[in-house]
């Protein structure tokens, strides 16, 4: 992402689409991340927009294995948007 960031023009928009991530029973909050990343950057905050995918996600196969390993069941993503400074 930083190479993105030093190679764009000033106002340029970043849109990201990210989500929670689990791997190994380890939880990485992937949006608080990116964020946290685009700040240190300089970004500005434009949006940020909760996408919901509870239609096309297999609910009934993730939650046994979220009950069993004592997790919710996400179905939505985080789109946000920052702005480089002029």
């Amino acid at each position: 992402m930083e190479r993105c960031w030093v190679a764009a023009d000033e106002d340029a928009v970043f849109c990201i689409m990210s989500g929670d991530w689990r791997k190994n029973h380890v939880y990485y909050d992937l949006p608080y991340e990116i964020d946290r990343a685009f700040k240190d950057f300089g970004a500005t905050v434009v949006d940020k927009v909760v996408v919901s995918r509870a239609k096309g996600s297999k609910i009934k196969i993730m939650l046994p294995q979220a009950k069993r390993l004592g997790y919710t069941v996400r179905v939505h993503e985080m789109l946000s948007v920052y702005r480089k400074p002029r």
